[in-house]
């Protein structure tokens, strides 16, 4: 909550519905992002390498999963 409420240009994780637009993920999914804060709102923090083959994987098990939930 500090630093929601105060900011902090340190990454937090954010659960934010997705628009399409963000690391390859579809839109209209709850999806956790890096984000940075200040004065009560976020911004997801773009341009993060996520290529390697883990992360790739990660990110499409964890689609997949939400994706079979909805």
């Amino acid at each position: 909550m500090r630093d929601w409420a105060l900011g902090s240009n340190q990454w937090q994780s954010a659960g934010i519905l997705t628009d399409g637009s963000l690391y390859g993920v579809p839109a209209n999914l709850i999806f956790s992002f890096p984000v940075t804060s200040e004065g009560g709102n976020f911004k997801v923090v773009k341009g993060l390498n996520n290529d390697d083959e883990l992360t790739v994987a990660s990110i499409k098990k964890t689609t997949d999963e939400l994706l079979g939930e909805r």
